[in-house]
């Protein structure tokens, strides 16, 4: 998971990364995003 907060960039991202199956972009805040119970190893 990636939070990136300019929608272009987000945009292109999810374009360039679609290959992976366990990986996705939130165009968002992330200080505010809410991640709810995701836990992450590297940020």
């Amino acid at each position: 998971m990636a939070s990136e907060l300019g929608e272009q960039l987000a945009e292109y991202t999810k374009n360039d990364v679609s290959s992976y199956n366990n990986f996705y972009i939130v165009n968002a805040d992330f200080e505010t995003y809410n991640f709810k119970q995701q836990k992450f190893d590297i940020l």
